[in-house]
């Protein structure tokens, strides 16, 4: 289904102390889960590589944060927000993210910003249809084959 820019909403439930908290302990625990997949990762022999993701239902890449308008609450950590504090935390996640990357030397992708995918590329507010996957496969294919051999 489209949605139109009426459909969303930059108004968050959460008030901001707490989604700057809830941002920041959530980005803290993913960043060392990422950490443990570069050990992980390398023990192997291998290379890692991150993405960063968007979603249909809440914008995770730039621009203000904003979700579908929606009367049901979604929990997170514990507390109930709507899809506009959902993508701030996104947003903060992918932000801390890049950062960690660019600190660590990982390679790292900024998918979330820098492809954009419509209503057509997704079957629902987060999962992609084919022609989602071609432009994320496009996307990501590209990037690789430019990385140092």
């Amino acid at each position: 289904q489209a949605y139109t820019d009426a459909d969303y909403t930059d108004e968050g439930v959460l008030d901001a102390a707490t989604r700057t908290r809830l941002a920041e302990e959530i980005s803290a625990d993913f960043l060392r889960n990422v950490d443990a997949l570069v050990q992980r990762t390398r023990a192997r022999g291998a290379t890692p590589v991150f993405v960063t993701q968007n979603a249909y239902g809440w914008n995770a890449g730039a621009g203000k944060p904003r979700g579908i308008r929606q009367t049901n609450l979604v929990r997170v950590h514990g507390h109930d927000m709507n899809y506009a504090d959902v993508s701030y935390l996104h947003q903060h996640l992918n932000a801390a993210l890049m950062r960690h990357c660019t600190e660590s030397h990982l390679t790292c992708f900024d998918l979330a910003r820098e492809i954009v995918l419509d209503a057509d590329d997704y079957y629902d507010w987060l999962h992609t249809t084919p022609s989602g996957a071609r432009k994320i496969g496009a996307y990501l294919g590209d990037r690789l084959a430019a990385l140092p051999r």
